[in-house]
């Protein structure tokens, strides 16, 4: 089959390979057992990796949100920032820190004095990131006091735009009372906190503000000849008044309250002594017409649907989402929820599970229409069948690459299969093609799949060799901050391609001499 314009290394190549193809054309069901048998592990390879969503980025800079009690003080918060930031800054990981601690009331995001941010720069160390980013939970884990969640800018931004909240994991309660909602939170968080590679499991922040509760007594104000409703109304005039009118005035309005007497409103006795019309010219204290309670209230509720909502936030260890997810279902199985709340799920965590999903429905449209365009080529559904046979054999070897790039199955190891199964495909069609040439020419089924399998070893053997050269590089990367999604990508189109073209020169050869 070699011709005399060949290369050297051409007709070595074509030498060495004619024994393996006769041996091969001479035991197809060996072959076909070989192919089931390569396909069962690469099913269970698929089976036993880890699920996950996009790779976890090394960005080379991390953020760090603080949680102290509600009601904590400036100075007390601002405090246990600096010792927080003190704990960080030990590690030889860690370049420099920069900290924020509470938002103003008219920042985009509204945080407490609670609630503190630091944000670090790290500088390169021969630990990985994640075994970085333990450690030093285990140095803030010894800052008493606060709860703390570490993440990372960019990972942070995903996170928001899955699901509101800058965590991988979201568990979301809802429902009508809110001390019930604070009950379901504090055991959701106990449950969570028992499930494998979760961390910095919280719940968001309520800040809760003084508030005097006045309420308004309904027998009294009968005495008086008011129902409660307008003992309220007259009530609120003493203690809010009400808003008349608005001035402009250089681009702002302000608005004109009138408020009925005067003193101050912030005081509880005093208030309790500001007098309340009550018709006939007579003025009554407050206390004789409502109970005045000092008790202390959110300073907001954040609702869901026009029902008040809860969040419970947490980050995963590892990029094995879909173990995480199991385990979280399991946990909140065993939570007995009060009545009238429900958890819902959001977040990377669960987002995984439908990208999955998309991608396995993806990766079926795909082959089959690899499987049009084959048939359609050869025109013979036998040797399309044989053509396709490259599918499970790249599979296997795509497997490979998927535990040598850390054996979890996500958006990047699946753009790999999609590419690999289109390459792998392409050096049957080459046999195929070349073999009904040659039988239009009258040359004998057999003898023409052998002239076309050695006449198509060095453009098959060149093609591989060139996408795999290319690809190299971005293997070689695998680990390194920036080769995230491609060198994952990478391997398993390297791998695939290695075992699909050894193979599919045996396989495809000897079913086709058959068909």
């Amino acid at each position: 089959a070699a011709t005399a314009s060949e290369p050297p290394i051409a007709h070595r190549l074509e030498r060495a390979y004619a024994p393996f193809l006769s041996w091969s054309m001479a035991h197809p069901r060996l072959l076909a057992g070989l192919t089931a048998l390569l396909f069962a592990l690469g099913g269970l390879g698929l089976a036993t990796a880890g699920r996950g969503f996009l790779p976890e980025l090394q960005e080379g800079a991390l953020n760090v949100s603080i949680l102290t009690p509600t009601g904590t003080p400036l100075r007390e918060s601002d405090a246990l920032g600096q010792r927080a930031e003190e704990a960080l800054l030990a590690d030889p990981a860690v370049l420099s820190t920069a900290r924020r601690t509470g938002r103003a009331e008219r920042d985009e995001h509204v945080l407490g004095v609670e609630a503190s941010q630091i944000e670090l720069l790290l500088r390169d160390d021969e630990r990985p990131q994640e075994e970085v980013v333990r450690d030093l939970r285990a140095r803030l884990a010894d800052v008493p006091g606060a709860t703390f969640a570490i993440g990372q800018p960019i990972s942070h931004r995903i996170d928001h735009v899955i699901s509101g909240h800058t965590a991988a994991l979201t568990v979301k309660l809802v429902g009508d009372d809110l001390p019930s909602l604070r009950r379901a939170a504090a055991d959701v968080i106990t449950a969570l906190r028992g499930v494998p590679r979760l961390v910095d499991v919280m719940s968001e922040p309520i800040t809760e503000v003084p508030t005097l509760l006045v309420d308004v007594d309904a027998d009294a104000a009968g005495r008086h000849g008011l129902s409660r409703a307008e003992a309220a109304r007259l009530a609120s005039l003493v203690v809010w008044g009400r808003e008349v009118g608005r001035i402009y005035e250089d681009g702002l309005y302000t608005p004109v309250v009138v408020r009925y007497g005067d003193g101050p409103r912030t005081d509880r006795d005093a208030l309790a002594q500001a007098m309340v019309p009550v018709g006939d010219g007579r003025a009554v204290p407050l206390e004789e017409l409502a109970n005045l309670t000092r008790t202390h209230e959110p300073a907001f509720v954040m609702r869901d649907g026009a029902r008040r909502r809860l969040v419970v936030t947490a980050n995963v260890e590892g990029s094995d989402l879909g173990a995480v997810l199991d385990g979280v279902r399991e946990a909140l199985a065993s939570v007995r929820f009060p009545p009238g709340v429900r958890p819902e799920l959001e977040g990377r965590v669960v987002e995984q599970e439908s990208s999955g999903t998309r991608l396995a429905l993806l990766v079926a449209l795909v082959l089959l229409a690899i499987a049009v365009v084959v048939g359609s080529t050869l025109g013979d559904v036998k040797r399309t069948l044989v053509v396709l046979t490259n599918v499970p054999l790249a599979l296997a070897g795509g497997v490979v690459g998927v535990w040598i790039a850390g054996g979890t199955l996500d958006l990047a190891t699946g753009i790999g299969f999609l590419t690999l199964f289109g390459l792998a495909t392409r050096n049957g069609i080459l046999l195929a093609t070349r073999t009904r040439d040659l039988e239009e020419h009258g040359v004998p089924r057999e003898e023409a799949v052998r002239r076309a399998a050695l006449e198509r070893l060095s453009p098959i053997t060149m093609t591989v060799l060139t996408a795999a050269l290319g690809l190299v590089p971005l293997a070689a990367a695998l680990g390194q901050p920036g080769a995230e999604l491609q060198a994952p990508m990478a391997w398993v189109i390297l791998t695939g391609l290695g075992t699909s073209t050894f193979l599919s020169m045996l396989v495809v050869p000897a079913w086709l001499a058959r068909t």
